[in-house]
């Protein structure tokens, strides 16, 4: 699992996205879409959620059935290169059969672009006498030999060459069977991966409805990205855990370089963290945490905040941030990115952190991507970007330690009236050592103009 997936919620996804079969898991992860199969692919769970919504007997019996379904993948290869199956492979295919029956049943009528293929026959071959007993064997009825040499081994069950001859007669057989299948090789593969591509959509759809997820609006030539109420999945998880609320929040910002501004502790990071796991969730199919989400497909995404500086071993986490922003700016010309830069520049002196942010903005500004910069320096005589800032602190707030309660979490246009140093604010209102604000609030007042807040 990659570091970033971790930080930004995207690693808490995937453990609550729960798959019935293992195959299933398989298939999510060798998920790999365009920006028109990722469109299909969101027509088919939206399908597939309203099924679920219409028929909760039958998505509860679906689930069950899945979870009889094996991982006949090493079978079904024995079958393509003409490799004799014994009698537990046989049974795997048997087994196999009769649940892709019971499955189709349940979902042909409404969704039959993912139904398996009908294996009637397969079954029959498999389950000659009709019986419907759950195993395999090789029966009587296969060969009138067979039938006889078995009435004779039970005359004389020390006869070693009667053993021996049933045991070639029953090889035979085993191999007529694996040849039969050969036939059927196609429709018995199609519907393993159909089965397998339904425990996906299942998986992805009570995720959608555990967390209240939302199908994107998504295209190549999306000049804008415009969430309402986003948020993130594990933050609102936690916070709601421990008695705590989310405020979920709107943003929109278009193509070019947008500057994001406002006071520490209001929540900056989160919301850049937050759009790289949309991204991350677009590109594997999930429905995404917002009640409306228009995005754009982004051919790369790049994310660098604070925390990554002790996974860059030797390098001082000034060196390691210059080196990932160099990084991105070698794929600038590339079609479409999204870039999300957490603070760049504030592990050096303010002068030269100010001139690193613009010097990175004036270049990104040049290319054909999204991208958002947090940055605490002050902004106002920067005019050639889109800016946007966080609310902060309510007017009503009292003297709290949980700070979360006293900020508005709100992203709004930043007009360079809203008041964006509140660190004094803060330690008041957070009941904080008096001495410790007096010298602040001092040090504020002696006219020091290389204070950075």
């Amino acid at each position: 699992m990659n570091y970033k997936e971790k930080i930004t919620g995207y690693e808490f996804i995937l453990s609550e996205t729960q798959f019935i079969t293992s195959q299933g898991k398989e298939f999510f992860l060798s998920e790999n879409y365009s920006c028109e199969e990722l469109n299909i692919q969101y027509e088919n769970q939206e399908i597939f959620l309203n099924f679920v919504r219409k028929n909760p007997e039958k998505t509860d019996s679906l689930k069950n059935y899945l979870m009889y379904i094996k991982n006949i993948k090493n079978t079904t290869e024995k079958i393509y290169y003409s490799h004799m199956l014994d009698d537990t492979e046989l049974f795997e295919i048997k087994e196999f059969c009769y649940y892709s029956g019971k499955i189709r049943e349940l979902i042909y009528d409404e969704m039959k672009f993912i139904s398996p293929h009908n294996l009637e026959d397969v079954y029959k071959l498999l389950d000659p006498d009709g019986n419907g007993i759950n195993t395999f064997y090789i029966f009587d009825s296969y060969d009138e030999e067979l039938s006889e040499i078995r009435k004779q081994i039970r005359k004389k069950s020390d006869d070693e060459n009667l053993k021996l001859k049933e045991t070639e007669k029953e090889n035979e057989i085993r191999e007529k069977i694996t040849k039969k299948l050969k036939t059927e090789y196609l429709n018995i593969a199609e519907s393993f991966s159909k089965i397998s591509y339904i425990d996906v959509l299942q998986a992805k759809t009570f995720l959608a409805l555990k967390y209240e997820l939302t199908k994107p609006v998504f295209s190549q030539n999306s000049d804008i990205i415009d969430i309402k109420k986003f948020f993130n999945p594990e933050i609102k998880d936690n916070l709601e855990k421990s008695g705590k609320k989310y405020q979920k929040t709107d943003i929109c910002i278009k193509k070019g370089v947008t500057l994001f501004t406002g006071a520490n502790m209001t929540g900056k990071t989160v919301v850049l963290k937050t759009l790289y796991l949309i991204d991350k969730m677009i590109k594997k199919a999930f429905f995404v945490p917002a009640g409306k989400c228009i995005f754009p497909f982004f051919e790369n995404s790049f994310l660098i905040t604070g925390d990554e500086q002790n996974y860059l071993k030797g390098l001082s986490s000034f060196a390691a941030e210059m080196k990932e922003i160099n990084e991105i700016l070698k794929h600038k010309a590339e079609e479409k990115n999204l870039i999300l830069l957490d603070e760049i520049g504030r592990t050096t002196n303010p002068t030269e952190g100010k001139a690193i942010v613009h010097a990175v903005a004036s270049l990104l500004n040049e290319s054909d991507s999204f991208s958002l910069i947090t940055t605490h320096f002050d902004a106002e005589n920067i005019k050639e970007f889109a800016k946007i800032t966080v609310k902060g602190i309510k007017e009503d707030a009292e003297n709290t330690e949980n700070i979360e309660n006293i900020i508005d979490y709100s992203i709004i246009k930043d007009n360079g009236l809203t008041d964006k140093k509140q660190a004094v604010k803060i330690m008041k209102i957070m009941n904080l050592d008096k001495n410790l604000i007096e010298y602040t609030v001092n040090y504020l007042k002696g006219g020091k103009n290389n204070y950075e807040q």
